[in-house]
């Protein structure tokens, strides 16, 4: 979980600004799944892999976004 503040989205998300004062908190929290990892290819004898995160913004209660990280 992490937190930050609405004026931080601002920018990224116009709607918020009108809708929240920029010190409301905003609120995340990100879960990773042990059945999404995925495998690339790199070179003939080498792979990486990704493992991927579902993570979702929230301000009281109100999801702003959602979205996956790759890492």
């Amino acid at each position: 979980m992490f937190q930050f503040y609405a004026g931080d989205l601002y920018e990224l998300f116009p709607k918020v600004a009108e809708t929240f004062i920029a010190s409301t908190e905003v609120t995340g929290d990100c879960k990773t799944s042990n059945t999404d990892v995925r495998l690339y290819k790199a070179g003939a004898d080498t792979f990486n892999a990704s493992m991927y995160t579902s993570c979702q913004l929230s301000i009281r209660g109100i999801k702003i976004v959602e979205f996956m990280v790759g890492l």
